[in-house]
């Protein structure tokens, strides 16, 4: 980006590492904001914190990096390994904002591996709702993707603007691969259908997306690999269109009293 450096603003999300959820999904039956990283998780965590200290240094050490973390344990967890990662010493600085934590789904992983009529039921419930409209629909019990970006809205509309306000220019955020893709979905005014029909992808674990530009110009980019524990330079909402307005269907146009001789 070409701009001013000083004009530059910086949002640097990372999902966290694997969980024991994404290994096995009956742990989430012990509670989700319980859940811990694996072994992998781990590991993925420090690299992806050995990383961030590479970029910051190619920056010339020059805006410091702030962070804002979700509750959640593997949110937490994944803080640590990227703070080790990164050759920091102490404690890390404790901020955390639970607009950053998971998409609750309900009664969803309290039914796996349940016999009977009610998980039959409600499992097909959730799905005809869930076909029906996916990015509004809500686990019984649960939050919907709508949910989620209005909390994430308010985030950045509230919290990260006052940071921005006061002179923090670089924000790293750890939370779950949802609240990254309705972040980047506000971000860019993306129709919610891109979540939907997976042209917004879910960020592996550990992968960072930058948002990155200025009042004039932003780019969403994929700078880490978190998966493969590398860097990438993947334009991440490439090929996404924006919403557009209909035009006026020819019935309309060729109506004398409903049409205008200019259209």
């Amino acid at each position: 980006m070409e701009d001013n450096a000083e004009d530059i603003y910086e949002l640097l999300w990372i999902r966290h590492g694997e969980s024991q959820g994404n290994e096995n999904p009956l742990i989430y039956t012990e509670g989700d904001p319980n859940v811990e990283l694996t072994e992998k998780g781990w590991r993925q965590a420090v690299r992806a914190g050995q990383f961030l200290q590479d970029y910051l240094a190619a920056d010339g050490g020059g805006e410091e990096a702030n962070f804002l973390v979700g509750e959640f344990m593997r949110h937490r967890q994944t803080y640590r390994g990227v703070w080790h990662g990164m050759g920091m010493q102490g404690e890390p600085p404790k901020r955390f904002d639970s607009r950053l934590n998971e998409q609750s789904f309900g009664v969803l992983p309290y039914m796996i591996g349940k016999e009977g009529d009610f998980e039959t039921l409600s499992k097909e419930y959730s799905k005809q709702v869930w076909q029906g409209n996916a990015f509004s629909a809500s686990a019984m019990h649960g939050e919907s993707a709508r949910f989620t970006h209005a909390l994430v809205k308010s985030l950045m509309d509230g919290t990260l603007e006052r940071d921005k306000e006061n002179g923090q220019k670089r924000i790293v955020l750890l939370t779950s691969g949802r609240v990254i893709q309705t972040a980047v979905m506000n971000w860019f005014h993306l129709p919610s259908q891109s979540i939907e029909n997976g042209e917004l992808k879910n960020p592996e674990n550990c992968d960072i997306i930058r948002i990155q530009g200025n009042d004039k110009n932003w780019e969403a980019t994929r700078i880490y690999d978190g998966k493969n524990g590398q860097p990438s330079n993947e334009n991440y909402i490439e090929g996404i269109e924006p919403l557009s307005v209909p035009n006026v269907p020819d019935f309309i146009l060729k109506d004398p009293d409903l049409g205008h001789n200019d259209l």
